[in-house]
């Protein structure tokens, strides 16, 4: 998996693999507000059939608190609304998904910015899966 956020090189030829990868990912997806952590052999995997999905951003890592719980510190902040991203496209790779999020300005706001994937909720919605 490639994290297109943090890179290191120590002259191994996995290091420089992974490097190039980053480099890769960077170029590829300059706009992104959140970091590409999809493996580069998956870009141009097909994640669906259907021609139009929604993507569904829900914001359930410990860096939200729910609206019912009591405390806040000044680093937790409440839980926004799930984000829904409507999909159209003929050729539904990850790579194109990906196009179509950065052009719509899905941005995280916490720790998870990595994305790593896509989770199938229904025959046309995926959730989003986050990592830090």
């Amino acid at each position: 998996m490639i994290d297109s956020c943090n890179s290191s090189d120590d002259g191994s030829d996995s290091s420089r693999d992974y490097e190039a990868e980053f480099k890769y990912i960077e170029k590829r997806f300059p706009n992104a507000e959140f970091c590409v952590s999809i493996d580069v052999s998956k870009l141009k995997e097909y994640l669906t059939d259907e021609k139009e999905i929604i993507i569904k951003q829900q914001f359930s890592c410990g860096c939200y608190l729910r609206y019912d719980d009591m405390f806040l510190d000044n680093n937790t902040h409440l839980r926004p609304p799930n984000n829904y991203f409507i999909i159209k496209n003929d050729n539904m790779t990850i790579e194109n998904i990906l196009d179509e999020l950065i052009k719509q300005k899905m941005t995280t706001d916490c720790d998870h910015h990595f994305l790593e994937g896509f989770e199938k909720e229904t025959d046309i919605q995926w959730g989003l899966c986050f990592g830090s």
